[in-house]
């Protein structure tokens, strides 16, 4: 499957945002709307989960679903492992989290989300934010374009008492 050609990439970026505005509702209807002519298309159905995720109380079941079944079809995916982890860091389901998160980076050591993921796993759930903090710079130097690592860890930041 190809992955980020033009109009996928211009879908993408139309629904990111949407989600930086907050308006999940209206990202995940314009995804489900592309879904519809690319059902198969694994950048969308990521997209949706994530969007789901962000809904949380309203989705989190479906988003789980969403990567369960996503996680059957590509279980060698760092994203959709990622998500996965990121779920079950919400449920707090430690042992959970932390075992999809590290299989995306024994997979993708480069994957800057998985990193920031695994910063938010030891922070929220370990209350280890100093180790966090290393694996949100690690995140960033892979990637200092996805605004979400930047929200995530200026959140643990806060959270540990630096203002």
């Amino acid at each position: 499957m190809k992955r980020m050609e033009t109009n996928n990439l211009y879908q993408i970026n139309e629904i990111d945002e949407l989600i930086k505005q907050e308006k999940f509702e209206e990202a995940l209807e314009k995804c489900k709307n592309f879904l519809l002519n690319e059902p198969n298309n694994l950048d969308l159905l990521i997209k949706r989960g994530e969007i789901e995720i962000l809904m949380e109380s309203d989705s989190l079941e479906a988003a789980y679903s969403t990567f369960v079944d996503l996680n059957n079809s590509y279980p060698k995916n760092p994203i959709i492992l990622t998500n996965l982890s990121r779920i079950c860091r919400i449920h707090k389901k430690t042992e959970e989290a932390k075992k999809f998160i590290n299989k995306a980076l024994e997979i993708d050591s480069n994957c800057a989300l998985a990193w920031a993921v695994k910063g938010t796993i030891t922070a929220d759930l370990d209350e280890k934010y100093e180790e966090s903090f290393d694996y949100f710079k690690k995140a960033l130097s892979l990637d200092n374009t996805d605004y979400r690592l930047y929200y995530w860890y200026g959140f643990r930041l806060g959270d540990a008492g630096y203002h």
